[in-house]
């Protein structure tokens, strides 16, 4: 797969790496502007014929963290419920209760990049989740 960024964004990716006094964490910057980027009417991508992107598959892990409360149990049915959406891609599951109030779930994910992304999206759109981190291990 293969995609070209303008030269404009080129620009602005260079002075933000270049400039590390200015932002100490450019990675979060450099990530948002190509995810503009990639999600804008003019980025051109090109996928190489030999490469069936729905068989690609990755394993790697998302974790969640809310808080303990009022809406514990509302937050818990909206993620089993998208627990139960991708069941067949999920290999291993923890849930964590900690001492200060909050509870984290732990998933480890086998599938295809794109049933990735769908499952993280859809968990990202839980409302009163405070963190999500993802990683992908290969």
């Amino acid at each position: 797969m293969s995609f070209s960024v303008s030269d404009e964004l080129k620009k602005v990716i260079k002075s933000l790496v270049k400039g590390k006094s200015s932002f100490k964490n450019q990675s979060g910057l450099v990530r948002t502007a190509l995810n503009h980027y990639l999600n804008s009417s003019e980025t051109e991508i090109d996928f190489n014929d030999s490469i069936d992107a729905n068989e690609y598959k990755v394993a790697g892990q998302v974790i969640i963290s809310f808080k303990q409360g009022e809406r514990e149990n509302e937050i818990l049915r909206d993620v089993f419920k998208c627990e139960s959406k991708y069941e067949q891609f999920i290999m291993n599951f923890h849930m964590l209760s900690t001492g200060i109030g909050a509870t984290t779930c732990i998933y480890m994910f086998h599938g295809n990049v794109f049933d990735f992304r769908s499952f993280v999206d859809e968990l990202n759109s839980i409302s009163n989740i405070d963190q999500l981190r993802y990683i992908i291990n290969e």
